[in-house]
């Protein structure tokens, strides 16, 4: 259901759906389609990555207005090793996240580093503990997608 009409049903029932957990944001790029507008619609994660929504700073304010309107804030780290460790980094930092959407197996995940995410047994993936973001790029690999 979209934002129109969510915005309908809400209208002319007066009714809110809290018992979908709605995740939205996964194609929005800034504070402007942020947890703000998406209070009272039934969303109860945004995802966000921070490569495409402005930055670490950009993210880290998205994931406060998060806060501020109790819904979840699930970084969308999936498309480069280095999104994915700056998501990583940014969600152990915030009290609303719990979780960090990765998609394996993906060479821009698994190869453009020299040691690659492994998830846990849980299934969690490890906060890289090296300065910076913890990661060190694999040149050969770097060189061969053109980077």
């Amino acid at each position: 259901m979209d934002m129109t009409q969510r915005d309908l049903l809400r209208d002319i029932t007066g009714l809110t759906m809290p018992e979908v957990a709605a995740s939205l944001g996964r194609d929005d790029t800034g504070r402007e389609g942020g947890p703000r507008r998406r209070q009272g619609d039934g969303v109860r994660q945004i995802l966000f990555n921070c490569t495409r929504c402005g930055g670490l700073t950009e993210a880290w304010r998205i994931a406060w207005m998060a806060y501020d309107h109790n819904i979840q804030w699930v970084p969308h780290g999936w498309n480069t090793a280095i999104g994915l460790a700056a998501d990583l980094h940014s969600s152990a930092a915030m009290p609303v996240a719990r979780y960090v959407e990765d998609l394996t197996p993906s060479p821009y995940l698994d190869e453009i580093i020299t040691e690659p995410f492994r998830a846990d047994a849980k299934g969690y993936l490890p906060i890289p503990t090296k300065p910076g973001l913890g990661i060190e790029l694999n040149r050969e690999s770097m060189r061969r997608f053109g980077a």
